[in-house]
């Protein structure tokens, strides 16, 4: 992650990804690319863009289901 979407996805005290680090996977995992993609512009846009002063940069990859050995997926 670099360092512009940090703020809204990294909780520095905690040590670790916020949850919505969570729900984009989630929603990776889950939606076809193309609402994905409108989705995770939205995000980018009316998210993090506003909480950082920096260039915003994300690279998000999860695997399907059944490629993790989930039975049911």
């Amino acid at each position: 992650m670099s360092d512009g979407p940090e703020a809204s996805l990294y909780q520095k005290r905690a040590g670790m990804l916020a949850p919505a680090c969570s729900k984009l996977i989630e929603a990776c995992r889950s939606l076809p690319s193309d609402v994905m993609q409108v989705q995770l512009e939205a995000t980018l846009r009316d998210v993090i863009v506003p909480r950082t002063h920096d260039d915003c940069s994300l690279v998000l990859m999860a695997a399907p289901d059944a490629v993790r050995g989930d039975p049911e997926g």
